[in-house]
């Protein structure tokens, strides 16, 4: 079953639509370094109006993040993953892993080595995020990359049960053309946004071209 990850939720309205049109993931940027910032106790506050039994599973994107700093947000709110989105390495990915024992996903830019690169965080991750590489941006760059490899990288992740996300660019417009080239697992924000919001119409079109 393909699974659709709505990310880059900043407002209890945002979270409010992506839970109601039906995502498997919903993602909230706790770092400093994206626009779509968001504090853990607004998130805290926004999750008590959707019984845990309704809601999507909730993903926690940081970037070079202390521990200190996850157990302060995993203390306001309850996440069910952690999402690695800089250039964390290894040991750092393996502390998170063994201290707080969610789910672990490892964002990765596109690049000609990305197997070689899963493979390595392979032991410690869940799950991996594959997304554009642009200068000065840890994600979030609403600009898709060559999609080529994508059946390579959705094909390995299988193989070493591991689930894999397909981020950039993506938008109702391209996501036929995408799923064609062999991904499963959508990754998305600003192309389900309209004036920065999150957009019904265009998260339901998406939703409806991925589960078909």
């Amino acid at each position: 079953m393909r699974l659709v990850k709505i990310c880059g939720n900043r407002t209890f309205e945002d979270t409010a639509v992506s839970i109601n049109q039906g995502a498997d993931y919903i993602g909230f940027i706790f770092s400093s370094e994206s626009r779509r910032q968001v504090k853990a106790n607004d998130v805290g506050r926004w999750m008590e109006a959707f019984s845990k039994e309704m809601r999507p599973k909730l993903v926690g994107v940081f970037v070079h993040p202390t521990i200190q700093f996850l157990e302060d947000v995993l203390a306001a709110v309850e996440l069910d993953c952690i999402q690695l989105h800089g250039d964390e390495d290894e040991e750092f990915v393996k502390q998170v892993k063994e201290k707080f024992g969610l789910s672990v996903w490892k964002a990765l830019p596109h690049h000609e080595h990305v197997i070689e690169e899963m493979e390595k965080f392979s032991h410690w991750v869940d799950g991996y995020v594959i997304d554009s590489r642009v200068k000065g941006m840890w994600g979030g760059t609403g600009v898709a990359f060559d999609w080529s490899n994508v059946s390579d990288y959705t094909i390995w992740a299988k193989n070493n049960r591991k689930l894999c996300f397909i981020a950039g660019g993506i938008t109702p417009e391209n996501i036929t053309e995408l799923l064609e080239k062999g991904a499963e697992n959508i990754d998305v924000a600003s192309g389900v946004e309209t004036n920065e919001k999150k957009d019904v119409e265009k998260i339901a079109k998406l939703i409806e071209k991925v589960k078909g």
